[in-house]
């Protein structure tokens, strides 16, 4: 299972998206890949990088992008590597509490819509689901949002965070008060560092890491220090749904 990462976007870009219910395109992306010469990047131990990856997050006062799950699979007799998008996410935050996160199933038909959208401008949290059209939830927004409190509505925060949501949103979980001393990844060992590869436009480091269900890969920008890229088994996502 794969999650590609977009770009990030303005403030001025977030703040628009932040003041409306409304639905963004995904953008993720999934290029060929191209080997990296080693010499072009700054060697740092696995364990460095992603404390650098967290940090980058949480120095991060605003954000914007969007990202894809897709599920990468071979074919038995085709040997061919297939690709099923699975999900969308779009993401805009601003500290301390302005917020807009859409999750939306890509192969869901129309009568069974999965799409959930959260939004809040830092006064009123709105929460709503496709399966319950015309009704929004509302709640007082809390001061600091975090993992924990930006979904309110029960029901629809145990169907967004059927997966762990270190998982599906890690830029998320990093956003929300994370700190970067803590692990990311609590269940996961031996990190070490992969050949590096370009991501599109952007030179990637690759740290890979055993989950207990199979090897995790990320993708780390090698200028920003963002995720890129998240490779997940896929095996271990469909345990926890």
């Amino acid at each position: 299972m794969t999650i590609d990462h977009g770009t990030v976007w303005p403030t001025a870009r977030l703040l628009a998206l932040v003041g409306m219910l409304g639905m963004a395109v995904g953008c993720g992306r999934r290029p060929g890949d191209q080997l990296l010469d080693h010499g072009q990047f700054e060697p740092i131990s696995p364990a460095v990088l992603i404390k650098k990856m967290q940090e980058a997050y949480e120095a991060l006062e605003s954000y914007a992008g969007t990202a894809e799950v897709i599920e990468v699979a071979v074919r038995r007799g085709e040997g061919v590597e297939r690709e099923l998008p699975y999900y969308t996410i779009g993401l805009a935050y601003q500290e301390p509490n302005r917020i807009w996160f859409l999750l939306e199933e890509l192969t869901a038909s129309a009568d069974q819509a999965v799409r959930f959208e959260v939004a809040c401008g830092g006064e009123v949290l709105q929460a709503q689901a496709a399966e319950a059209p015309g009704q929004v939830h509302v709640a007082r927004a809390p001061e600091r949002l975090s993992i924990d409190n930006f979904l309110q509505e029960p029901k629809m925060k145990a169907a967004v965070f059927q997966v762990a949501p270190e998982n599906y949103f890690p830029h998320l979980v990093m956003l929300l008060g994370l700190s970067s001393d803590a692990p990311l990844f609590a269940e996961d060992a031996n990190p070490r560092n992969l050949p590096a590869k370009r991501l599109g436009p952007h030179d990637c480091y690759r740290v890979a890491t055993d989950h207990p269900a199979g090897q995790r890969v990320l993708w780390i920008n090698q200028r920003t220090k963002l995720l890129e890229r998240v490779e997940v088994p896929s095996d271990a996502l469909r345990a926890e749904m």
